[in-house]
Protein backbone atom coordinates (compact mmCIF):
# COMPACT_ATOMS: atom_id res chain seq x y z
CA UNK A 1 0.00 0.00 0.00
CA UNK A 2 1.62 3.81 -1.00
CA UNK A 3 1.87 5.70 1.48
CA UNK A 4 0.58 9.70 1.73
CA UNK A 5 3.05 12.56 0.70
CA UNK A 6 3.85 14.66 4.10
CA UNK A 7 0.85 17.42 4.38
CA UNK A 8 2.64 20.21 5.49
CA UNK A 9 1.34 22.35 2.87
CA UNK A 10 -2.13 22.00 3.74
CA UNK A 11 -4.70 23.47 6.38
CA UNK A 12 -5.12 20.72 9.19
CA UNK A 13 -8.98 21.65 8.67
CA UNK A 14 -8.55 21.09 5.36
CA UNK A 15 -8.86 17.63 3.27
CA UNK A 16 -5.81 17.51 1.27
CA UNK A 17 -6.17 16.37 -2.44
CA UNK A 18 -3.75 13.31 -2.73
CA UNK A 19 -3.66 11.59 -5.91
CA UNK A 20 -1.92 7.83 -5.39
CA UNK A 21 0.22 5.75 -7.44
CA UNK A 22 -1.11 3.38 -9.63
CA UNK A 23 0.05 1.18 -12.66
CA UNK A 24 -0.45 4.00 -15.44
CA UNK A 25 1.31 7.02 -12.98
CA UNK A 26 3.64 5.22 -11.43
CA UNK A 27 4.32 9.05 -9.59
CA UNK A 28 1.00 10.24 -9.03
CA UNK A 29 -0.79 12.35 -11.38
CA UNK A 30 1.77 15.32 -10.68
CA UNK A 31 2.59 15.88 -14.14
CA UNK A 32 -1.06 15.64 -15.71
CA UNK A 33 -2.04 18.21 -12.81
CA UNK A 34 0.07 20.82 -13.81
CA UNK A 35 -0.74 20.48 -17.44
CA UNK A 36 -4.27 20.80 -16.13
CA UNK A 37 -3.29 23.84 -14.09
CA UNK A 38 -1.67 25.42 -17.14
CA UNK A 39 -4.28 24.53 -19.71
CA UNK A 40 -7.27 26.92 -16.53
CA UNK A 41 -4.34 29.79 -15.94
CA UNK A 42 -3.48 30.69 -19.54
CA UNK A 43 -7.23 31.50 -20.29
CA UNK A 44 -7.78 32.92 -17.34
CA UNK A 45 -4.72 35.32 -18.21
CA UNK A 46 -5.40 36.11 -21.86
CA UNK A 47 -8.95 37.15 -20.35
CA UNK A 48 -7.44 39.51 -17.80
CA UNK A 49 -4.76 40.72 -20.95
CA UNK A 50 -7.80 41.70 -22.95
CA UNK A 51 -10.14 42.96 -20.18
CA UNK A 52 -6.98 45.26 -19.44
CA UNK A 53 -6.73 46.34 -22.86
CA UNK A 54 -10.54 47.13 -23.61
CA UNK A 55 -10.93 49.20 -20.44
CA UNK A 56 -7.81 51.24 -21.32
CA UNK A 57 -8.75 51.97 -24.65
CA UNK A 58 -12.40 52.80 -23.42
CA UNK A 59 -10.84 54.82 -21.13
CA UNK A 60 -9.07 57.19 -24.19
CA UNK A 61 -12.22 56.97 -26.29
CA UNK A 62 -15.64 56.84 -24.37
CA UNK A 63 -18.62 55.49 -25.81
CA UNK A 64 -21.44 57.04 -25.78
CA UNK A 65 -24.37 55.91 -23.99
CA UNK A 66 -27.96 55.85 -25.32
CA UNK A 67 -30.34 55.03 -23.03
CA UNK A 68 -28.77 56.66 -19.83
CA UNK A 69 -32.13 56.43 -18.27
CA UNK A 70 -31.88 52.68 -18.18
CA UNK A 71 -28.20 52.64 -16.84
CA UNK A 72 -29.42 55.37 -13.55
CA UNK A 73 -32.62 52.85 -12.87
CA UNK A 74 -30.79 50.00 -12.90
CA UNK A 75 -27.90 51.55 -10.47
CA UNK A 76 -30.93 52.91 -8.43
CA UNK A 77 -32.14 49.80 -8.33
CA UNK A 78 -28.75 48.23 -7.88
CA UNK A 79 -27.95 50.18 -4.78
CA UNK A 80 -31.57 49.81 -3.00
CA UNK A 81 -31.11 46.08 -3.31
CA UNK A 82 -27.43 46.06 -2.02
CA UNK A 83 -27.59 45.24 1.76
Amino acid sequence: MATQPPRSHCEPRLRCPVSHPNKRFNYDYGQAEDLARLLIVVPILATGIYVGYESITRLSDLPEIDYIWVVAVAAIIGLKLWP
